[in-house]
Parts: C-alpha cells; sequence; structure tokens
C-alpha cells in the first residue's frame, strides 16, 4: 500500500502513466460510454487503445478523454491528420486494457461485440454503452417531409447487430433488423 501511494504522488508530480494498474475496475456509465465507443472506433496496438474518428468529433474525443483520466488516471493523445486532414486519432497507452478489450468485446468488425454482463443488470449503463455505440456507428435521419425521423446503425457483425436490438428492447425501444445487399 505505501509503494502504491508513493507511486500515485509520483505520478501526479511528473504527470507520466502509472507503473502499477488496478485490479478491479468498477463499470460506471461513464466507462460504459467509453466502451460503446470502443466497439465502434477502436482497436488495440502494442499496449496502446486506439480510437479512430473524423475531425467533427474533436468533442466527443475530448470528453472521452476526460473519462480515461478519471478513471485510469491516463494522459490521452489527440492527433488529427490523415490524407486529407480529416481523421482524428485518439489514443492512450494501458497494456492490460489492450489485452481486456478485444476478448470481452472482439478485435474487428466482424468479431465485435456486446457482451450481456455489460448491460443486462444496469440500464444507466446500457444506455451509455449504445450511446457511445451509435454516435460511433449510428446515424439520424429525417424523413424528405420532415414528418419522422429514423435512425440507422451499421455493422458488419451479425452479433452485434442483434444484441444491440436485444439491448433496445430491453429498454422498450422498437427497433428491426434488416440485411444489406452486398456490392463489389
Amino acid at each position: 500500500p505505501r509503494s502504491v501511494a508513493k507511486d500515485v504522488l509520483k505520478r501526479k508530480r511528473n504527470n507520466t502513466p502509472p507503473t502499477r494498474w488496478e485490479r478491479y475496475v468498477t463499470i460506471t456509465s461513464e466507462l460504459a460510454y467509453f466502451f460503446g465507443w470502443y466497439v465502434a472506433e477502436g482497436n488495440v496496438d502494442d499496449g496502446n487503445v486506439c480510437l479512430t474518428m473524423h475531425r467533427k468529433e474533436l468533442n466527443y474525443a475530448t470528453q472521452l478523454s476526460e473519462i480515461i483520466m478519471r478513471t485510469f488516471s491516463l494522459p490521452c493523445k489527440i492527433q488529427i491528420g490523415g490524407p486529407n486532414g480529416n481523421s482524428l486519432r485518439f489514443k492512450f497507452h494501458h497494456p492490460i486494457l489492450a489485452l481486456f478489450l478485444p476478448i470481452v468485446f472482439g478485435s474487428n468488425c466482424y468479431t465485435k461485440m456486446i457482451p450481456s454482463l455489460y448491460w443486462r443488470n444496469n440500464k444507466k449503463v446500457a444506455e451509455q454503452y449504445l450511446r457511445g455505440l451509435f454516435l460511433g456507428d449510428g446515424c439520424n435521419m429525417m424523413s424528405a417531409s420532415h414528418r419522422s425521423q429514423d435512425c440507422s446503425f451499421h455493422t458488419t457483425s451479425i452479433s452485434l447487430a442483434v444484441t444491440f436490438h436485444d439491448i433496445l428492447a430491453a429498454l422498450d425501444i422498437c427497433s428491426s433488423i434488416g440485411r444489406s445487399k452486398t456490392y463489389g
């Protein structure tokens, strides 16, 4: 305990990443929001957790950075660039989380999923998870007549689509699942 306290104080003074990691982390609604974004836009690379977003999503990247700082006391890097200057790269170093996320949530667009553990017992966690996921991969469309509004979520992961539908049903939100034609 004494060495952990010293490490925390040293990190605060030097603004450096921790050398020790918490053994348990409570799944808060904020962390669920981050997990939703990870499933929509995330990947891991050499101990780093990364999200690739559009530069117009800088406000979301800033929110996520604050969540990571509050939850793990880690600074995040936000870089804007890419071929057209429209890409935003959000990144922080956490080797344990980089191992955990692909195992629990999937590692690529075909295997991404939502484990029931994260949404069955807590409505607020489920809502925030969906919020992050929808902001990353969803869209909101107004009909041509402006009389109705449709929301859609697109994914290549069948498991993710089915679970997304199940969570919406658990939240008393009516939804349907469709399949689009393959192009190419």
